[in-house]
């Protein structure tokens, strides 16, 4: 996953897909989060993405729009308090032009 400022980003091999992500539980140390795609997900996952999925099973797509995930801070705690900033910030305002 990746975060620009305005949508989180479901990386994969051929491209990224965009799509919200909400805070579901907040247990301090763990997250559970859903993330919400804005376009559906292919119908075959590639084999690169399937094989990912099979490795990690607390992410596995469980529709073709959404997705779970359980994130914990032991597994890279120099990065966790980044991810509970950006999961709880809101997409950058537009910039408006000014006549």
């Amino acid at each position: 996953m990746r975060w620009d400022g305005s949508h989180w980003y479901w990386e994969q091999p051929e491209s990224d897909l965009a799509g919200h992500m909400h805070v579901v539980l907040d247990a301090q140390s763990q997250l559970l989060l859903h993330w919400q795609a804005q376009e559906q997900l292919p119908e075959v996952l590639p084999e690169a993405l399937q094989a990912r999925s099979n490795a990690m099973p607390h992410a596995k797509p469980r529709s073709r729009t959404h997705l779970w995930l359980w994130a914990e801070r032991r597994a890279c705690p120099a990065d966790w308090l980044a991810l509970r900033r950006a999961v709880y910030s809101r997409a950058a305002p537009m910039a408006q032009a000014y006549a």
